[in-house]
């Protein structure tokens, strides 16, 4: 009960506030953390930033995980009618793929924690996807429903082989990466379509939203690089449409005016992290000065995002918690659960 008496929330209205959105803050500390692990190896750095960030996530994943069996046991409605939901059924795999990236963040740890995280999460995942792609197929869909959320299922596809392989599971791991890859080449066309023909740079919520375009090729390129025959240009070449999609997106901020926090703005943490990731792994295999550069430039870029992001929601989440406890009502204010 110390997650309500710090916010001032009863648990009802923290249950209805919670959606499987919020996993996204999960995802986006786990990936800066695992980008600043493998940068101290690049550059023998200290390893403190990348440990501390993935043992946070690792914490807020715990809160989440609580919550959402809270959810499950006393309101299970609002978990179906989330997803029900055209939109909101998308981002039921940010848990599973905040469990992949944390298998790998505590594999140096504990084999078996590692094993522990892994294995549930990554059998929820193949549900997940399988059930989302039955539903595009069996479901009417108009042009509204389509989204770059979509993207998300099959980057929970492309996360399981980072602790796959070292722990023995690479053949799996392998056959789950090449159906994301798969589902990435069928399903980006479509999104694009879709953004191109409705002219989304009218509609400010439309900037986090095409940020998971950079995750996707992102995600797959750091799967790449566990295994050592595949080709080096592929890494490349999604490597490079992720940096092409991020620049897109920065060029597009001026459509996204930021008022007030918002959990949309952790639709920047995760992918501006798997870039950052992607192109470090594009140094380690050809260090020269221009891919130095662009791999440093991206790990500051992604580490500045978190921590603003961290911090706007840490202190929406302080500001709420004492309006809540002295009795006030907030009026169009911020809120860390909107």
């Amino acid at each position: 009960m110390w997650i309500t008496a710090f916010t001032g929330l009863s648990m009802v209205s923290l249950l209805e506030k919670m959606r499987f959105d919020l996993y996204a803050s999960v995802m986006g500390i786990t990936g800066l953390g695992l980008a600043w692990r493998f940068a101290a190896q690049c550059f023998q750095w200290p390893q403190v930033i990348g440990e501390t960030c993935i043992f946070i996530a690792l914490s807020i994943f715990i809160m989440l995980n609580a919550l959402n069996l809270a959810r499950l046991l006393m309101a299970p409605q609002l978990i179906r009618s989330e997803w029900m939901d055209h939109d909101r059924f998308n981002f039921f795999p940010t848990f599973t793929i905040s469990g992949s990236l944390l298998s790998i963040g505590v594999l140096p740890y504990s084999n078996f924690a590692a094993l522990v995280i892994w294995w549930p999460t990554v059998l929820l995942q193949v549900l997940f996807i399988t059930l989302a792609v039955r539903r595009w197929l069996t479901t009417k869909i108009i042009l509204q429903n389509v989204s770059p959320a979509w993207l998300i299922p099959m980057v929970g596809n492309a996360s399981p082989c980072f602790a796959g392989v070292p722990l023995g599971y690479g053949t799996f791991s392998y056959a789950l990466l090449m159906s994301a890859i798969v589902c990435w080449m069928l399903f980006t066309p479509i999104i694009l379509g879709k953004l191109i023909i409705s002219k989304p740079e009218t509609e400010p919520h439309i900037v986090p939203s095409i940020a998971i375009l950079i995750s996707a090729p992102a995600v797959i390129s750091v799967g790449l690089y566990n295994y050592p025959d595949t080709a080096n240009v592929l890494m490349q070449l999604l490597s490079y449409a992720a940096l092409f999609f991020a620049a897109v997106t920065i060029s597009m901020f001026r459509h996204f005016r930021i008022k007030q926090f918002s959990r949309a703005l952790w639709a920047f943490t995760f992918p501006a992290a798997a870039l950052s990731s992607s192109l470090l792994r594009i140094y380690h295999q050809t260090p020269d000065p221009y891919n130095l550069y662009q791999a440093w430039i991206a790990l500051g870029l992604a580490t500045t995002i978190v921590v603003l992001v961290s911090v706007s929601a840490v202190k929406c989440l302080v500001m709420d918690s004492a309006i809540s406890l002295s009795g006030k009502k907030s009026l169009n204010r911020s809120s860390i659960l909107r």
